[in-house]
């Protein structure tokens, strides 16, 4: 260094630890949701009996979803409101509270979630695919 020249002492960070590479290492193996909303994007991952949201841009955590009794076998996310499959049933909240569940027509664990306008698909292992109006819980459409 030069007189009057700054020098940076900061220790330079391993690639290891770029954040790029942390998100794999606390999610499961449950398919991810992601949406757009404005200019940013936002994924939810599934951490065991939870979820969380991260900025995609950022790479920080925005929200923590509730502990539920099982394990998180499916996400689907539409604005507010996330979508967990959990056991037989989808559990709703919006934003970090249960909002609603959605179940009693699965005789197997739901597998697969699909979000297509103000509906909700619901995949069973079963075979069984059932389709709810998006807040109305008490029996699917079809």
């Amino acid at each position: 260094a030069h007189v009057g020249e700054e020098v940076n002492m900061a220790p330079k960070s391993p690639p290891l630890f770029k954040p790029f590479r942390a998100l794999g290492y606390i999610t499961d193996n449950v398919p991810f949701a992601i949406q757009r909303r404005g200019k940013e994007t936002f994924v939810t991952v599934s951490v065991g009996k939870a979820w969380q949201v991260y900025n995609t841009g950022k790479l920080t955590l925005v929200l923590v979803g509730p502990q539920f009794k099982g394990s998180v076998r499916a996400l689907a996310v539409k604005g507010d409101l996330t979508f967990a499959a959990v056991g037989k049933d989808v559990v709703e909240c919006k934003r970090v509270h249960r909002s609603g569940v959605y179940g009693g027509v699965h005789s197997a664990p739901i597998v697969s979630l699909l979000v297509l306008g103000d509906m909700l698909l619901t995949l069973g292992a079963d075979g069984k695919l059932a389709a709810w109006r998006i807040g109305s819980y008490a029996k699917p459409e079809a």
